[in-house]
C-alpha cells in the first residue's frame, strides 16, 4: 500500500477550544455525532489535546475541557504513509489521529476512513472469524441501564454491547452514543470549609471561608436498556469475507456490529479497527 494520510483524511475537523466545557462537548458530539475531539488554544489552529465521549463517562467530576481532555495526542502528518497509521492505530487503540502540520491541525483521519477508502474497495476475501471478538460483555434485554453503562466502563475497549433474549438471540445493541444521547448532565454545588491563614478576631491566626465547589455527574434514567438499545440490528455471519463486513459498515454507518452463528446466536462481536489486523503486514 502506498497511499498517503492526505489522501483519506478529512479536512477541517469539528474541534473544541481551551477553555471551555463539558456541555460543549456533548454539543459537539450530538450535533455531528464524532465520539473524539481534538482540542485547539482558543482562536488558533494549535492542536494541544484530545477529548472524548468516554472521558465524560470516566471523569464525572470534571467540568473544563482542559481537565478532561488527554494532552500530547498521538498525530500524524499529511505526507505519512497509510501502513504506518494502520500500525499506528492498531499499537493505540486510537480510532481519531489528527493530522497536523507544525503543531497546528488541518485534518482527521480515522478507522473508518480506511475501511471506507481502502478495506472496502480491496479484494479481501477471507472471513472475519479469526478476528472477532468473543470474549466480549452482553447484557439481557431487561437490565437496568446502570447496570449497562457500568459493563461498559470495564471493557473499555468495547464500545457496543450486544443485548439478548433468554434464548441469547440479539435483540438490540447499546453504544457510548446511544450513552450520550439518554443521560443528562446534573450540576451540583457543594459547600466546604476551608480553613485558611489570616489574623482573626482574638488576634490569633485562624480564620475559615466558606466556598461552594459545583460539579457536574451524568446520570442515567432508571429504565431497562430495551427502552433505549437500537432495535434495528446490523449483523454478519463468521465466515463473511472482510471485505463484505467492511462493505456492510459502510453502508450501515456502523463501526462494530455482532457476529452471529446460523441459528441467530451470538458468538462474538466484530470492530473496524479488528478489520485492520491483515492489513498490517
Amino acid at each position: 500500500m502506498t497511499m498517503q494520510i492526505k489522501e483519506i483524511m478529512s479536512q477541517d475537523p469539528v474541534y473544541v477550544e481551551v477553555p471551555g466545557t463539558r456541555e460543549q462537548i456533548m454539543e459537539k458530539i450530538n450535533e455531528h455525532k464524532h465520539f473524539t475531539l481534538p482540542v485547539c488554544k482558543a482562536g488558533t489552529k494549535e492542536l494541544i489535546g484530545i477529548v472524548s465521549g468516554a472521558d465524560l463517562i470516566e471523569k464525572q467530576q470534571s467540568t473544563q475541557i482542559g481537565m478532561l481532555m488527554t494532552s500530547d495526542p498521538t498525530t500524524v502528518a499529511p505526507d505519512d504513509d497509510v501502513d504506518k497509521l494502520i500500525a499506528l492505530i492498531l499499537e493505540t487503540g486510537h480510532r481519531r489521529i489528527p493530522v497536523v502540520n507544525d503543531g497546528n491541525l488541518i485534518g482527521l483521519v480515522t478507522v473508518t476512513d480506511i475501511r471506507n477508502k481502502v478495506i472496502a474497495r480491496q479484494d479481501l476475501t477471507d472471513p472475519v472469524e479469526p478476528y472477532v471478538i468473543k470474549s466480549t460483555p452482553i447484557v439481557w434485554e431487561k437490565t437496568p441501564l446502570t447496570i449497562v453503562a457500568e459493563q461498559m466502563r470495564m471493557f473499555e475497549h468495547i464500545k457496543m454491547v450486544p443485548c439478548v433474549n433468554q434464548k441469547c438471540q440479539v435483540t438490540g445493541v447499546f453504544t457510548y452514543h446511544d450513552f450520550l444521547s439518554v443521560s443528562e448532565i446534573i450540576r451540583s454545588e457543594e459547600k466546604i470549609e476551608t480553613s485558611s491563614f489570616g489574623e482573626g478576631d482574638s488576634g490569633s491566626w485562624d480564620s475559615s471561608a466558606i466556598v461552594l465547589v459545583a460539579s457536574q455527574t451524568l446520570t442515567l434514567p432508571d429504565i431497562a436498556v430495551s427502552e433505549v438499545m437500537s432495535k434495528e440490528i446490523i449483523t454478519a455471519f463468521a465466515g463473511a469475507s472482510i471485505q463484505e463486513v467492511a462493505k456492510k459498515m459502510r453502508k450501515n454507518d456502523i463501526d462494530a456490529m455482532p457476529i452471529i452463528d446460523a441459528s441467530g446466536s451470538l458468538i462474538g462481536i466484530i470492530r473496524d479497527i479488528d478489520l485492520l489486523i491483515p492489513l498490517n503486514k
